[in-house]
């Protein structure tokens, strides 16, 4: 098998397991990727998977029309290996021939060599008839490029903004910088950046950078030595809405990969607990803070369970969809579906209920997600203080944001951002002073 050969074999088996509801597609990609595969042939991989996924539901529709009869359950994944040909053909800049050849060739190493004539038959005729098919938009699904169940939960939540809502996501993300502050002021860095011949603009994040053209970050300007980092400009609020003092004991809650505990220990000087579920996350943690020269206590624990502790300020970076951030991880939309929508807003307020009583009087708790859908934003937001005495909504004012009863909401693509929410909680002193 060729090189590159071997990239679409990845990508394809990346992608069936999102579809059969196994794991992202990063993670998949960084898994099954063979030790020897070069790094040339990942990013190929990776581009594969990224294009298929982010047309997927305007090239099923392309797929069906042109192969009406259905496979069967146990062939699914030769329905995924036509879809990631079809993605080349339409989205990329990969030579025809190669595409044709090398996915029908596919069909071999799956074991299922009647199917060679069919993805062969399929890609062809698509090829011949292409502007007929990449106009081929029969119904909301594929005109729009989502499944139906988040149309209709764009549409209810953000009725006269869901047409820019669902063409941001189908574009790609910009790649966004953070600058480290400890290091270089944002102007110092862009300079580093010019001399560089990268170019790149100030974002609307104070910290923010955003470069004209995304490159490998081993390009950047001292990089490896903590100058910079990785983070859309919507997550980079989240410091900001802290109000940071110095000293203050900060907790960090869901805090893999650790972009949000980094950008607080740049802004100041903490003793900060970062914690997330899951152990195997907590390595990012430790590696980002080790590249940027920062210091925190990192745990592995569960946010929803009780913890030791009272803290000055508290970030819940809650569990969500992720319907914000599409455009940056276009899997997303395979992988989630209502009954996710709802367990991550459960677990969410039971999180919040938790760390609340972390937080000492007069404190403040910060409560983030990439989400989009009201219920695991404003609506859960308002439920849980409309039930505790002493929490109230904090100012949550940020440059772009759409006020909401309890915080603010950023839509991806308004100033080619990411999709977040935010709210500021403010627990009262009052107690304390009837103690006295």
């Amino acid at each position: 098998m060729s090189n590159t050969q071997a990239a679409r074999w990845l990508a394809l088996n990346a992608l069936d397991a999102v579809v059969n509801g196994s794991g992202s597609l990063d993670a998949n990609l960084a898994k099954m990727a063979a030790d020897d595969l070069a790094p040339a042939e990942r990013s190929l991989a990776r581009m594969i998977a990224s294009v298929t996924a982010r047309h997927w539901f305007q090239l099923d529709a392309v797929l069906t029309g042109l192969m009406p009869k259905a496979l069967r359950e146990k062939d699914q994944i030769i329905r995924t290996l036509v879809l990631t040909g079809l993605g080349q053909l339409a989205h990329s800049r990969q030579a025809e021939y190669a595409v044709v050849t090398e996915t029908v060739a596919l069909t071999k190493r799956l074991k299922r060599p009647w199917a060679r004539g069919l993805v062969n038959g399929v890609l062809r005729n698509y090829l011949r008839e292409r502007p007929r098919w990449d106009a081929h938009h029969p119904d909301a699904v594929a005109y729009y490029n989502h499944p139906q169940w988040l149309i209709d939960a764009v549409r209810a939540a953000w009725p006269a903004q869901r047409t820019d809502i669902f063409a941001a996501n189908n574009r790609r993300a910009a790649m966004v910088l953070r600058v480290n502050q400890r290091r270089f002021s944002r102007d110092d860095y862009l300079d580093l950046l010019a001399a560089s011949q990268l170019p790149a603009q100030r974002g609307i994040a104070p910290d923010a950078i955003v470069l004209d053209e995304p490159i490998n970050v081993h390009q950047l300007p001292q990089f490896a030595d903590g100058a910079v980092s990785l983070q859309d400009t919507s997550a980079q609020w989240a410091a900001g809405l802290m109000d940071l003092k110095p000293g203050q004991h900060v907790l960090d809650a869901c805090a893999a990969p650790g972009g949000k505990t980094c950008h607080l220990l740049e802004r100041q000087d903490l003793d900060c607990l970062a914690i997330d579920l899951v152990e195997s996350r907590l390595g990012r943690v430790h590696e980002n803070l080790a590249r940027l020269g920062l210091n925190a206590q990192v745990e592995c624990h569960d946010a929803a369970e009780p913890i030791d502790g009272q803290f000055d300020r508290i970030l819940v970076d809650a569990p969500c969809s992720g319907t914000g951030v599409i455009r940056r991880h276009p899997d997303i939309r395979l992988a989630r579906d209502p009954q996710q929508v709802a367990d991550n807003s459960a677990l969410s307020l039971r999180i919040l209920n938790n760390l609340w009583t972390n937080l000492k009087p007069g404190g403040r708790l910060v409560y983030a997600t990439c989400s989009i859908l009201p219920d695991e934003n404003d609506t859960l937001v308002a439920r849980f203080v409309k039930n505790t005495v002493d929490a109230q909504v904090g100012d949550c004012a940020i440059p772009g944001g759409i006020p909401q009863s309890c915080g603010s909401q950023i839509l991806p693509g308004d100033d080619d951002v990411d999709g977040f929410y935010y709210a500021v909680l403010l627990k009262s002193p009052e107690h304390l002073e009837q103690t006295e």
